[in-house]
């Protein structure tokens, strides 16, 4: 065991020789607190810029919100648009008892795209 605090005082001498105390002058404390608020001020810069997003999403998630509840007539090319089946049925039987042209008809119902396999 002696041996081993021999060996262990041995290196601490050598680490105090490699690295002597530095005594501290006038300006230690200032430059050690300009250190700080160097990264202090970096950090504030990411803390405001985060604040400032979420604040942006939170406006923007409120926006849509609103805008959903917000109730609209639905435009004629809309209920067109999202016309069912049987809706496009209806509409041909209809063009075709008035003899009309499916083309002139009223109401205007575009057919569902057909898909290929």
């Amino acid at each position: 065991m002696t041996e081993d605090n021999r060996e262990l005082d041995e290196l601490f001498r050598r680490y105090r020789a490699a690295c002597p105390d530095v005594e501290p002058g006038p300006n230690f404390m200032p430059g050690v607190w300009d250190r700080i608020e160097r990264n202090r001020s970096f950090s504030l810069v990411f803390d405001r810029f985060a604040r400032l997003l979420v604040t942006v999403s939170a406006l923007a998630c409120l926006v849509l919100a609103a805008l959903n509840l917000v109730p609209r007539e639905p435009a004629a090319a809309d209920t067109a648009r999202f016309a069912s089946y049987a809706d496009v049925l209806t509409a041909a039987d209809l063009t075709m008892e008035h003899g009309l042209d499916a083309d002139f008809a009223r109401p205007r119902v575009m057919l569902p795209p057909t898909y290929r396999h």
